[in-house]
């Protein structure tokens, strides 16, 4: 086991596990890169986030409870929201603190919001961004480029080993939540028609909510395409498993969307570490989770013909081959083990810094 880099991390998440999505599975794979580390003290909310000023009270008090108690070298904040807090906790203590940042929690466009939440994010002694479109975004914030260290979302496979499933031919599958900059209505208007054309019995799974479902949904009856299109809503794990182990072709048809970027990409990864082929739009944090050609390909985002054609080729002539290359590249490039190390260097660093300034 790797000697501890840091000794004392207090952390605050006020996304976890229970709760789920990008920032909570992020969140809980920061905990468990950090365990063998560091002596770890997490400060977590895994419920809704209505009661967010209850949870940053709670925050404020136990915070202050481990800092008589356990004395962190370094408190870091896991989103730009808590950043203010974390601020407040580093001038009682008089220790760094560090904050990680995810796209949408810079880029919020309220007028309060920017007023608030981001100068505390430029306080910070370090600032981790989850891609490099994030840190461009921070810098474009007036974030010190110095302070900023770009460390990638590690991918944990729940899997033992490879799929054993027989992948199904002509299916494809997107994960996320339907939201507009996911691009899934627009695959469905500008894509799915002309590769049906081809392929008949094509089958496109979408697992996700959302605001956009009913308009996706609508889309789907416009087109009379009810017997190409499963929309699958909310699912299970072991769902979500049997459809990455059995489904061939993973899309992520991001489109640009101002103020609403995708921060990083991570079902993306999880999806190449289940052995899929993987075709994503070229834009924003989706190309630090994709490395084309290595773990998947990248795409011109809004480019209906692009995808037609990649997907033509796929679907004619399958190259499993492609998908074993892509987890092993996935699982040696983002593990939780490289994580864990980044992080600690990062605080670390940020230790170091305070104590030569002071």
């Amino acid at each position: 086991m790797s000697q501890p880099l840091t000794d004392k991390v207090l952390l605050i998440s006020r996304r976890f596990p229970p709760s789920t999505g990008g920032m909570e599975t992020l969140a809980a794979q920061v905990v468990t890169a950090l365990a063998p580390l560091t002596n770890l003290k997490s400060l977590t909310w895994g419920r809704s986030n209505a009661a967010l000023p209850f949870v940053l009270v709670m925050f404020l008090v136990r915070g202050l409870v481990q800092i008589v108690t356990n004395r962190p070298d370094v408190i870091h904040s896991q989103d730009a929201v808590t950043a203010p807090l974390t601020w407040l906790l580093s001038k009682i203590s008089n220790r760094p603190y560090t904050v990680m940042v995810h796209g949408l929690d810079l880029t919020y466009n309220k007028f309060m919001y920017q007023r608030l939440i981001p100068p505390f994010v430029r306080k910070a002694d370090s600032v981790i961004a989850n891609s490099h479109a994030t840190a461009e975004i921070a810098m474009k914030l007036g974030i010190d480029a110095d302070k900023i260290a770009v460390i990638p979302l590690a991918v944990i496979s729940t899997a033992d080993g490879a799929p054993t499933q027989t992948r199904q031919t002509n299916q494809l599958l997107t994960i996320g939540r339907l939201v507009k900059r996911k691009g899934v209505q627009w695959f469905i208007k500008q894509v799915l028609p002309e590769l049906v054309k081809e392929f008949p019995d094509l089958k496109y799974h979408v697992v996700g909510t959302g605001p956009r479902a009913e308009q996706i949904a609508a889309t789907v009856d416009r087109l009379n395409l009810q017997d190409n299109v499963i929309l699958h809503g909310r699912i299970s794990e072991a769902e979500k498993a049997d459809l990455l182990a059995s489904v061939p072709i993973f899309v992520m048809p991001n489109i640009p969307i101002q103020d609403d970027i995708e921060g990083f990409g991570l079902v993306a990864q999880e999806a190449a570490l289940a052995e899929m082929t993987v075709l994503a739009s070229n834009l924003e944090g989706i190309k630090t989770a994709v490395v084309d050609q290595k773990n998947g390909y990248l795409l011109e985002a809004e480019n209906p013909e692009a995808y037609i054609k990649l997907i033509t080729s796929l679907l004619r002539d399958p190259n499993p081959d492609f998908g074993r290359q892509a987890a092993v590249y996935t699982k040696k490039h983002f593990s939780i083990e490289a994580m864990g190390q980044q992080f600690s260097t990062v605080f670390g660093e940020a230790i170091e810094s305070r104590a030569s300034n002071v």
